[in-house]
């Protein structure tokens, strides 16, 4: 087999009528060719479109097979929900073969200076089972490196979720996830230690001070998957909220 496949999103009123809170959208292409030779590529364009508060900004889905694996290579310009939710400039770039997929996100601010980047691993060893680790070279948040110990991993079976030896640190901030044993449903710990919350929402806002502050404790999870309940004892000093300091929060 050898063809092509090629459509059109076009703005119309017609349109509007299917997709009830549509307000604008540019012509949305689809482009791809499939060969029992010389394998599949596909790519979606989508430059504008808006629902209500909802905002998308060039977005480029190609994908296709090279090298005995699938590709993925998708941007996004940006992504938005009023004032208050915003990712700008952001990739993702994925190799899929084997039962692995290697993939590498990156999100840069709207100087195109590089914000957060992280690049991981997620195995499918057997049926049901599904392992996720983060390389420990390459983490980049909010601006800065982190490191990441090697041996991280994090098991995903109908049972549970297990954590072993996930720890996120730079110059005194610690992120850590560990279940309390191997067994798949073991309850997870995550523990903070002057972990600065600007560190993660930065990564949905342009102003990384939008919520800010200094946490310290421990929560607990426990059967995550099927009733999933924690408990847990945590401390933010110096909480901040779009530049307004509330205080401590306990």
């Amino acid at each position: 087999y050898d063809f092509t496949l090629n459509a059109y999103v076009l703005d119309n009123p017609a349109l509007k009528v299917f997709v009830p809170g549509l307000d604008k959208i540019d012509s949305v292409s689809l482009q791809s060719h499939f060969s029992n030779i010389s394998g599949w590529t596909a790519t979606i364009d989508a430059p504008t479109i808006d629902m209500g508060a909802n905002r998308l900004r060039n977005l480029k889905l190609q994908a296709g097979t090279a090298n005995n694996a699938i590709v993925v290579n998708a941007t996004l310009g940006q992504l938005a929900n009023g004032k208050e939710f915003r990712i700008d400039n952001t990739t993702l770039n994925a190799s899929i073969a084997n039962n692995n997929i290697d993939f590498v996100l990156n999100n840069k601010d709207r100087a195109g200076r590089d914000k957060y980047n992280i690049s991981g691993l997620l195995k499918q060893p057997t049926l049901d089972r599904y392992e996720f680790s983060i390389k420990p070279d390459s983490l980049l948040l909010n601006y800065d490196a982190w490191s990441v110990s090697g041996t991280n991993k994090v098991v995903i079976t109908p049972n549970g979720v297990n954590a072993s030896d996930l720890v996120l640190s730079r110059a005194g901030q610690q992120l850590s996830l560990n279940s309390l044993s191997g067994a798949s449903n073991a309850p997870l710990d995550i523990n903070f230690s002057n972990f600065r919350l600007a560190t993660l929402t930065g990564f949905i806002q342009s102003d990384s001070n939008f919520v800010n502050g200094t946490m310290n404790g421990k929560l607990t999870f426990a059967d995550i998957i099927k009733e999933p309940v924690f408990t847990g004892d945590l401390t933010v000093d110096d909480f901040s909220f779009k530049g307004d300091t509330v205080g401590t929060l306990h």
